[in-house]
């Protein structure tokens, strides 16, 4: 078989260079198309993400208001009872301190009759 010739050689090569030029320029082509539609799923997947994640945290703060009011009613419950038995333990200190005034005028009034001082009045001085 003859040897093409030079010029042929050459003219072989540049066909092929440029066969794989438009195989490259078409490859470029899909490789840009592939990732633009990539870029565009991505781009939609991280607003779902944004949308769930809002609708998450609203969730959460909303479970979050809710626990903080059952606290608040807790806590008010809790206060009014506290509340109460101060109230009832500062009636029984004040029946208590009536008992013992009672008891304490009682026990002047005998020691006064005991020293045999008038009842209910001051003693009076005597004049030097």
């Amino acid at each position: 078989m003859p040897q093409p010739t030079l010029t042929r050689r050459v003219e072989i090569l540049e066909e092929t260079v440029d066969a794989v030029v438009g195989l490259l320029r078409e490859f470029r082509a899909d490789v840009q198309k592939d990732l633009a539609a990539v870029r565009e799923e991505i781009c939609a997947g991280d607003e779902a993400i944004r949308q769930d994640m809002r609708a998450e945290f609203a969730a959460v703060r909303e479970e979050i208001r809710a626990g903080d009011e059952a606290i608040r009613q807790d806590m008010r419950t809790e206060f009014a009872a506290v509340r109460e038995e101060i109230r009832a333990g500062d009636e029984e200190t004040r029946r208590q301190m009536r008992v013992l005034h009672e008891d304490v005028i009682a026990r002047l009034q005998t020691l006064g009759e005991g020293l045999g001082a008038p009842r209910g009045g001051r003693r009076s001085r005597k004049p030097s």
